[in-house]
């Protein structure tokens, strides 16, 4: 007899009748696979540029926090750049730009501005914003554009009832 497993309707054979606690640990960690992993999926591949590259931007913390947050509350951020050529091999050397959107100029640092791969890869760091809202922040790679954001909030500590 087969098990159901996460969702609706799935079947799992890899529970077997007599295998009970050994097919649960199997499903939960299925499970567990199929929601992380619909979570954490591979960046969008863009390009190719005009030199034949593809390459794709990631942000390590979508959201960070301006103020007193603790340790935990990340308040700076890395946009990482991934330049592969035609290939599928790290590109050495490309060019690659990071600008903040012109109304965050004076909110936020981003650095460096400009800077080439270095076995494929290049990055810049978001931090010291100056306000909450969403940075929008523009990356060129080999001049062709792409943009990720960084959202900003604002941490307050939990107000508790007397």
């Amino acid at each position: 007899m087969l098990d159901r497993g996460c969702g609706e309707g799935m079947m799992w054979p890899l529970q077997a009748m007599g295998e009970p606690m050994q097919g649960r640990l199997v499903r939960v960690v299925m499970c567990l696979g199929l929601v992380c992993g619909s979570v954490g999926c591979a960046p969008k591949r863009l390009g190719p540029t005009a030199g034949g590259y593809v390459f794709s931007v990631q942000v390590s913390n979508p959201i960070v926090w301006l103020g007193p947050a603790p340790a935990q509350f990340p308040k700076v951020a890395e946009v990482l750049v991934e330049v592969h050529d035609a290939q599928g091999r790290p590109a050495e050397g490309v060019p690659v730009t990071f600008a903040l959107d012109p109304g965050w100029v004076q909110k936020a640092s981003l650095s460096p501005s400009e800077t080439r791969t270095l076995r494929g890869r290049a990055r810049a760091l978001f931090s010291e914003p100056q306000t909450i809202g969403v940075a929008r922040i523009l990356v060129r790679v080999d001049g062709t554009p792409a943009q990720v954001t960084v959202t900003v909030q604002s941490y307050e500590e939990p107000i508790l009832p007397y």
